[in-house]
Formats: structure tokens, C-alpha cells, sequence
């Protein structure tokens, strides 16, 4: 049972944050830390999809969208990453090789 009120409970709290909890599993934890941070900051880095005449789908930031949905939060940033599904798919591939591609750079410099 939580005491919120109390000191105990308030002590219990500031142990927990940040720490996964017992019986918590990781992705549990990952999700309640993605819940914390967007409540905090909202959402920073856009979600990634393509857009087409009848639909738009979205790529990468499944999680991101979840979290911001179970928040209440109706507007995120989105990017549009092409109009075609293969194009869109390429883009986000380049990108994300981009993207390691740079962090493996940075780590031979250590």
C-alpha cells in the first residue's frame, strides 16, 4: 500500500524515480520514463511517416504517438518523409544510418 501523504510515502517516491520498481519489467520502465519525459517536455523530436492522397503513415515514433495519446496530447510535431511508401522507407533508412553512422564516429574519437 502507497502512504502519498505521508513521509514514508514521499520517501518511497523519490527512491522510485528513475529506478526500475520490483516487479517492473524493462520495457515497463522504459514506458513510465517515456510517459514522465513527454508529460515534462512534450514531445522533442517529431514523429516520421509518409504522407499519400488517401492516408498518412506513420514510420517511426510508435511509442512517442502512444505516449502523447495516453496523455491527452492531440498535436505532435510530425515529418513527412516522402509521398511514396518506398521513397518514405529509404529516407528513414538513410537517416537512421546517418545517425550511427555519426555516434560510431564520435566513439573512435574516445
Amino acid at each position: 500500500m502507497e502512504y502519498y501523504g505521508t513521509e514514508e510515502g514521499k520517501g518511497k517516491k523519490k527512491q522510485q524515480n528513475g529506478k526500475r520498481s520490483q516487479g517492473e519489467t524493462p520495457a515497463d520502465h522504459h514506458r513510465r520514463v517515456a510517459l514522465a519525459s513527454i508529460a515534462q517536455r512534450g514531445i522533442e523530436e517529431p514523429l516520421e511517416g509518409m504522407d499519400s492522397a488517401q492516408c498518412s503513415i506513420l514510420l517511426n515514433g510508435f511509442k512517442r504517438y502512444r505516449c502523447a495519446s495516453k496523455l491527452g496530447i492531440g498535436v505532435a510535431p510530425y515529418a513527412s518523409l516522402g509521398g511514396e511508401e518506398a521513397t518514405a522507407i529509404l529516407n528513414l533508412l538513410r537517416m537512421e544510418n546517418a545517425y550511427l553512422d555519426y555516434f560510431q564516429s564520435r566513439l573512435s574519437l574516445l
